[in-house]
Order: C-alpha cells, then sequence, then structure tokens
C-alpha cells in the first residue's frame, strides 16, 4: 500500500494512520532557481524521494509535497514563488492542524531546502506561545543531509546546484535535468566580506547573486542514489524515534498546565 496521502482510499487512509502511530512527514522545499541546469523544484523532489525510501522502513503518510518555502532571497530569478510570511506561516500551520485532525498528532516537516531553515526555527518555536493539536518534529538539513560519509561519494559538496544536488536531480528525476548546461559556478562574490561575523538576511545573496554555487557537472545518478540511500536510513531512524516519543508530548502538556496556572 502507499503511504502518500493522496493516493490512498479513504479506507486505505484510516488504517495508515493505526498503521503509522498517528506519524506523517511532510516533505518540504521550494521553487527556485538551481543554475542553469536544474529545474526549480529540485530541493521538493529530493525531499520526497528521501520521504519514500525512509518510509519503506519506517511506515509514516507522507503528507502532498510542500513546493511552497521560503525564497525571498532568490525571487529575483524567473519562476520563485516567495509569498507573504504571513501567509506561508498560516499554510505551514494549516497543515499541522489538519494532520492532527486526521489523527496524525506528530508531524515530521522534513526540509530541503536551506533557505527554510530560519524560518522553520521561528515556527518551530511558536509552539511554546500558544498550544497545538499536534508534535512538531522539525528535520533540519544537518540532521540528515550534511555528514563525513559524503565525502566518500561527492568530492565538491552538495552545494546550490552543484555536484550533490545534480547527482540527486538525476538519480530522482533525470528527465529535468539539463547537463549540457551544467558548467562550474562563478566563485562566491564576497560582497559583505568586510564585516565581522554577523547575520544579515543579504548574506546568500551577497556571495551567489546567481543563485548557483558547486559544479553540477560533475554529478551522476549513482551518486545520487548513493546519497539518498545514506539521508533515508538516517530520516527512517527519526520515524522511529518519533513514533515511540512519549516525552514530548508529556512536556507540552506539563507546560502549558502550568502556564495557566
Amino acid at each position: 500500500m502507499s503511504y502518500r496521502w493522496e493516493e490512498m482510499t479513504c479506507p486505505d487512509f484510516a488504517e495508515a494512520v493505526k498503521t503509522t502511530g498517528g506519524v506523517c512527514i511532510v516533505p518540504i522545499g521550494c521553487l527556485e532557481k538551481h543554475g542553469p541546469h536544474l529545474p526549480l523544484g529540485t530541493d521538493a523532489f529530493a525531499s520526497l524521494k528521501i520521504a519514500e525510501l525512509a518510509v519503506a522502513q519506517e511506515p509514516a503518510v507522507i503528507f502532498p509535497t510542500m513546493f511552497l518555502g521560503w525564497i525571498h532571497d532568490g525571487k529575483h530569478h524567473p519562476g520563485a514563488v516567495a509569498l507573504p510570511p504571513e501567509t506561508l506561516m498560516s499554510i505551514y500551520e494549516g497543515i499541522g492542524e489538519e494532520c492532527a485532525r486526521n489523527g496524525l498528532r506528530k508531524v515530521i516537516f522534513l526540509n530541503g531546502h536551506g533557505g527554510n531553515e530560519p524560518f522553520l526555527y521561528y515556527f518551530s518555536w511558536k509552539a511554546m506561545a500558544k498550544e497545538r493539536s499536534y508534535m512538531l518534529y522539525v528535520l533540519r538539513l544537518e540532521d540528515y543531509i550534511y555528514s563525513p560519509e559524503q565525502a566518500e561519494i561527492i568530492s565538491t559538496g552538495i552545494g546550490h546546484a552543484g555536484e550533490g544536488e545534480t547527482s540527486m536531480a538525476l538519480a530522482v528525476r533525470p528527465e529535468l535535468v539539463r547537463m549540457e548546461k551544467a558548467v562550474p559556478s562563478r566563485e562566491a562574490e564576497g560582497r559583505l566580506a568586510h564585516l565581522p561575523p554577523v547575520r544579515t538576511s543579504f548574506e546568500w545573496y551577497a556571495d551567489w547573486s546567481d543563485h548557483y554555487s558547486g559544479d553540477g557537472s560533475l554529478g551522476t545518478a549513482e551518486k545520487g542514489e548513493k546519497l539518498l540511500a545514506g539521508m533515508a536510513d538516517k530520516v527512517a531512524r527519526v520515524i522511529k524515534a518519533v513514533r515511540e516519543d512519549e516525552v514530548t508530548p508529556a512536556l507540552q502538556a506539563e507546560f502549558f498546565g502550568r502556564v495557566q496556572h
């Protein structure tokens, strides 16, 4: 049986809620430029594939892939979809609430896009401002993508449309990849190099305004399959831990019980 939300019948869905222990995983990407050779939905395609591979090991309902993410730093390129922050926040909150209403009270956001990280961090912390009807677990890129083992597979790292992402795209949606256009990116522009270590909303744009970092020409489907398999193993372990987690729901109940008194 497929665990993809949109592919199940109504009775199958009800059974899946029981089988998975009420766990749902939401693959999240965005629509943005990925160099001159990869599709706009690259991050979302990879996130869905990782979720599918992980769910084959540890069952969870897979929510329809989210192509809407934080990409205001890339909206100067054609095809980007950058919704107002308030709208995006409302959509993500609604996804969690609808998962819970359907019996899936443990929701894993599987993030596949670097620009989503600060946004999802804030979204996660909002749970302490107002009690939610579900438990949210956010899988950051550093939790499942970046690892020492990658150096054995790819020599130049994941990059943005670089060797790693191109390899994954070739493994997932090869018909959408234009390898004849894959050339090494230019060097980082370094336009904020004069500043000491600080955070600024323009830091990515300051280095990579062309929205391409790395060398996509080094990508292969074989490398992508190995990368995806390793990532899926980590995600599967997270699904299992979340299913068995009784502490987080208890902490939420305890915290808001104390807040109300």
